[in-house]
């Protein structure tokens, strides 16, 4: 009987920091993502002071799906995805010839080497 007590014991102990530990956890995600949003508001506006850019990248793969549309670009040697529509975007993805096509990027520095996009197109290779 004393055995069986023990065990509970320990289990309900045991319950009680895991059940604390995903607490913390998710509060702090929650302040942390609460306090960015002034930096985050910040880095925009500083974007919007600085002279746009037009960027042309390689598109490296494309999703056209109802709801649920990727452009697939590399960036800097690191694989990057924009979500987003455009008309285009069910052509290129019926005929499977993305690589005949580039995303064109219009985009503002921001603080940090942040890209703040403006405006962005799919167009044919020159």
């Amino acid at each position: 009987m004393k055995e069986v007590r023990v065990t509970n014991l320990f289990i309900y102990k045991l319950l009680v920091i895991v059940m604390r530990l995903i607490y913390a956890t998710i509060l702090a995600w929650f302040i942390t993502g609460i306090l960015l949003i002034p930096l985050n508001y910040y880095i925009i506006h500083t974007a919007d002071n600085t002279e746009s850019k037009t960027m042309y990248l390689e598109i490296r793969g494309l999703i056209a799906r109802p709801r649920n549309n990727k452009i697939y670009y590399e960036l800097n040697g690191a694989m990057n995805i924009l979500n987003g529509e455009r008309k285009i975007m069910n052509e290129v993805y019926q005929r499977q010839n993305y690589k005949d096509y580039q995303l064109k990027m219009v985009v503002h520095e921001a603080m940090f080497g942040v890209l703040i996009i403006e405006d962005w197109d799919i167009v044919k290779r020159t």
